[in-house]
């Protein structure tokens, strides 16, 4: 904040020199409506622009004008984001990670995929499976032989199922609310036909 203090204090100096802790007031008082504008914008460079543009102190409309023109021209370049990868490139880069495999990466990637333990173990390491499987049967089919027998498919149109659980969960009981007149009448002993 002190910055643009400053910044407006040496703008009523150039603009009001006579007057210049009045004007320094005035544009001071105008800094709250400037907020947008990010600090960057209060340079020499845009001091010297802004009163270089104005025969007088300038009002708010005149110096948010000429600060947005200075600042619209002199803001640093966003870069721009790379653009989003196409469904091509990522097939190109599937094609080349597993075509780049060699038989020793293979062979630690197996290992440690039949590592894995932990509650999930199981469904994780067959999904793991699977998935390296399925790599290489697309893009390098001439590596599966580098598998081992129990990470292939058994048919390779059918992906190994995800195991279930053994033991089903039985459905909870719904409660059932009773009024004290059929609780009552439930107690009462039934009489003898």
């Amino acid at each position: 904040m002190k910055h643009r203090q400053q910044w407006m204090a040496m703008l009523a100096k150039l603009t009001a020199p006579m007057s210049a802790p009045v004007a320094a007031k005035a544009l001071t008082d105008m800094l709250p409506m400037l907020d947008d504008f990010p600090d960057a914008a209060f340079t020499l460079d845009s001091l010297e622009s802004v009163a270089g543009q104005c025969q007088r102190v300038p009002t708010y409309a005149e110096l948010r004008g000429h600060l947005g023109a200075w600042w619209k021209e002199h803001r640093p370049v966003t870069p721009a984001l790379p653009a989003p990868s196409t469904e091509r490139d990522c097939e190109a880069e599937d094609r080349q990670f597993w075509n780049a495999m060699t038989e020793q990466q293979l062979r630690e990637r197996v290992a440690k995929v039949d590592a894995i333990t932990g509650p999930m173990a199981v469904i994780a390491r067959d999904a793991l499976r699977r998935s390296t499987a399925n790599g290489l049967a697309k893009y390098a089919p001439h590596r599966l032989s580098w598998l081992p027998p129990h990470w292939l498919p058994r048919e390779p149109t059918d992906p190994t199922p995800l195991p279930v659980d053994p033991e089903p969960q039985q459905p909870r009981p719904k409660p059932s609310h009773f009024s004290r007149e059929v609780l009552d009448q439930l107690r009462k002993p039934k009489a003898a036909a």
